[in-house]
């Protein structure tokens, strides 16, 4: 009896010892996926976050690259237009970034986008998008959870973008020193051309750390007028009836990147 009873005892001790270890784990991974950017853009005027004729987008190129600095000038998105080669009833033919490169233009390299559209209730909904190894595009959610974004001012909106979600499981083995980041105004996401009506100063990439350090950064984008961009193959861009230009011409970002 003793026996069976010590047996019990050391049953219950290993069971408790490896609770504890799953604990500790999940913990730990819990800690890892928890980096993330906080990051926010402005525009001049107020945010069109009443009219689903409007979206924002943040382009980001997140390689899997480790300890490695990302060059914005040659790794990052380029504003260069929905690509013609697909109807604006396909995704590729709604995006502001998937053009094959025109003239001068360099080539968008992108791993994922962030669009931000207007609703008719004036809040705003958040989406995630990626590409596809095969170069598709795949909306991966569609409504991004309100405790992971806020509307900052009338002019601003700061989104937390968590690199678990940019497919890094592991920051500190996986991802790059920097990632490249673009921004761009665009027409509706689900029914709009890909006009291009603003990009970042003059369609060039920048570098976004992935260290936590939790110190702003930020730059400024002085230039006044919109870009209007007219894409072969693709209508005349033109602001929907309602919007002004101080809405969809961007002037800021800031970011910060956190360890929770």
């Amino acid at each position: 009896m003793q026996a069976q009873l010590k047996q019990i005892r050391w049953a219950i001790l290993i069971l408790i010892l490896l609770f504890a270890s799953g604990c500790a784990r999940t913990v730990e991974r819990n800690k890892v996926n928890s980096r993330r950017i906080l990051f926010q853009f402005s525009v001049e005027g107020s945010l069109a976050l009443n009219n689903p004729n409007i979206t924002y987008y943040i382009v980001i190129n997140a390689p899997k690259t480790p300890n490695v600095a990302v060059d914005a000038a040659t790794q990052g998105p380029r504003i260069n237009g929905a690509n013609v080669n697909f109807p604006n009833s396909a995704l590729e033919g709604r995006l502001p970034f998937t053009n094959p490169p025109l003239g001068a233009d360099v080539e968008s390299i992108w791993t994922h986008f962030y669009f931000i559209q207007g609703t008719a209730d004036g809040k705003g909904t958040i989406g995630l998008g990626r590409k596809l190894e095969n170069g598709g595009v795949e909306i991966v959610q569609r409504n991004y959870a309100d405790a992971l974004w806020s509307q900052t001012s009338q002019s601003s909106l700061e989104i937390q973008l968590l690199l678990s979600d940019l497919g890094y499981k592991d920051p500190a083995t996986e991802a790059p020193n920097n990632l490249t980041f673009n921004l761009a105004s665009s027409d509706n996401f689900d029914t709009g051309f890909g006009f291009v009506f603003d990009w970042w100063k003059g369609n060039l990439p920048f570098a976004v750390n992935t260290a936590a350090t939790g110190t702003p950064i930020s730059d400024l984008d002085i230039t006044p007028n919109l870009v209007m961009r007219l894409i072969p193959g693709k209508p005349q861009p033109v602001l929907p009836t309602g919007v002004q230009v101080s809405q969809v011409n961007l002037v800021g970002y800031e970011y910060r990147v956190l360890e929770l």
